[in-house]
C-alpha cells in the first residue's frame, strides 16, 4: 500500500516549486506588458496592468496555499487510518 500512496503523493512536493514558478513566468509577462503600455503612452492602462497581476497573483497565492493545505491534511489523516508514518511532511507540519 505504500508504494501506491508514494507514486499519488510526489505531487505534494513538486506542487509549490511549479507553482512558484509559474507565478514568476506570469509577473514577468505581465511587467513587460506593463511596460509596453508605459512606452505606448497608455499610462492608466499600464497601472490597471500591474494592479491586476499583483492582485492576481495575491489571490492565486492563497488559494494555492488553502489547496495544498487541505490536500497535506487529507494526507495526514490517510497516513492515520493506514498506519502510516508522518515523516515525509515533517516540512510542512509546524509545532509551533
Amino acid at each position: 500500500m505504500k508504494d501506491f500512496f508514494k507514486d499519488i503523493d510526489n505531487y505534494v512536493f513538486r506542487a509549490k516549486k511549479i507553482f512558484t514558478v509559474f507565478m514568476v513566468l506570469y509577473s514577468v509577462l505581465c511587467g513587460i506588458l506593463a511596460i509596453v503600455c508605459f512606452v505606448a503612452k497608455n499610462v492608466w492602462l499600464g497601472f490597471l496592468v500591474i494592479f491586476l497581476c499583483v492582485l492576481i497573483v495575491i489571490v492565486a497565492e492563497v488559494m494555492f496555499n488553502l489547496l495544498l493545505t487541505h490536500y497535506i491534511d487529507v494526507k495526514l489523516i490517510r497516513n492515520k487510518l493506514y498506519e502510516e508514518n508522518n515523516d515525509d511532511l515533517e516540512k510542512f507540519i509546524k509545532n509551533d
